[in-house]
């Protein structure tokens, strides 16, 4: 599969092929004349896709990335699809919420993390769905000759002055500021109550003429019923346990993300091992329940060793040799888990 675009002058000083927000994957790249002359290139670059990743807090998102062909980089967010605009970026504006952070490349991911660089927009609002691209931004040195002067050379001058060229868009993320974690989805209910006052039972459609609006009238359940990415107004990502989210119809994922609430789950497992060794993430596996926190275990902290008969059951041998939810929760996190290391029990809210 070949992809070609035709210049008809001469670049001045460059010009960008854009394979599009899509992206498209190649193996060589060919430039030719298009009539019997000569061809003289200064610089060819070939930009790659960076992997990004958004993740929205208290009004602020944070944006991290790989790198690729570039160490600096602009940012763009919107409230609006970056697809609108056909790949050519610098109509950014004309999006809802348009902003172009300029050079964010200065910020480095710590060395344990799986980015190379992040950026934290701040001063969002709450609750709206923000995209976001990068683009890379190369900067040359300067071309220098110098000045001859009896047989000794002396201050170099510079013959074209250095200018920055900015690489195509990436692919874009999105991600939604939300206040806390007070967060719930909605309740799923796609039905109404009778169609009628009065009249018993339910009725399948969300059609009724009782005067007040009824749960299946508002809400998600009303706005996203579309089961794109999960019925009646449920939002998820399948994620991998490198923490790469997957297509919908991806058969093997680690972990789900909530998009409406942000929360990761882990995706327990059918298999009592994996690799021929204990599987940590076995569904039937059983632990008691232990916190040792004052702050958050609501003044008890549980049975910290598993006893009785339930640990002489083989499926819950790794189970009993870890022993509670607090050990769980030490070793989920030394291993790692879909690219995180911070996992946590979940509050009754949260469930």
């Amino acid at each position: 599969k070949t992809y070609q675009k035709d210049f008809h002058s001469t670049p001045n000083p460059t010009a960008t092929i854009d394979l599009g927000i899509e992206g498209i994957e190649g193996r060589y790249v060919k430039i030719q004349l298009l009539n019997n002359d000569y061809l003289s290139l200064a610089e060819v670059q070939v930009l790659g896709e960076s992997k990004l990743e958004a993740i929205g807090g208290n009004r602020q998102i944070n944006v991290s990335w790989s790198a690729f062909a570039s160490k600096n980089y602009n940012l763009y967010y919107a409230q609006q699809s970056f697809e609108k605009l056909n790949g050519q970026i610098d109509n950014y504006a004309a999006l809802k919420g348009g902003t172009l952070i300029p050079n964010v490349g200065a910020h480095k991911c710590p060395s344990a993390s799986m980015c190379d660089y992040d950026y934290t927009i701040t001063h969002l609002s709450n609750n709206v769905k923000y995209y976001i691209v990068i683009t890379p931004i190369s900067t040359p040195h300067s071309e220098e000759g110098a000045m001859e002067t009896g047989g000794h050379m002396i201050t170099p001058l510079p013959i074209f002055p250095p200018h920055s060229e900015e690489g195509a868009m990436s692919r874009q993320a999105s991600a939604t500021p939300r206040a806390g974690l007070g967060v719930l989805n909605d309740t799923g209910i796609t039905f109404s109550g009778g169609n009628k006052i009065g009249w018993a039972g339910n009725n399948k459609e969300c059609i009724s003429n009782i005067k007040n609006k009824q749960d299946c009238h508002q809400g998600r359940d009303a706005t996203h019923n579309d089961d794109s990415d999960g019925h009646a107004g449920f939002s998820f990502t399948k994620i991998s346990n490198t923490g790469i989210a997957l297509a919908a119809n991806a058969a093997n994922w680690s972990c789900v993300r909530d998009e409406v609430t942000g929360l990761i789950w882990e995706r327990k497992s059918s298999s009592a091992n994996s690799s021929h060794e204990p599987n940590l993430h076995y569904a039937w596996h059983l632990y008691s329940w232990y916190n040792t926190d004052s702050k958050n275990n609501g003044g008890y902290a549980g049975t910290e060793h598993v006893t009785g008969k339930s640990c002489d059951r083989d499926v819950q041998v790794l189970g009993c040799e870890i022993g509670n939810t607090q050990a769980f929760v030490k070793k989920v996190n030394k291993v790692g888990l879909c690219g995180k290391k911070d996992w946590r029990l979940p509050t009754i809210e949260e469930l």
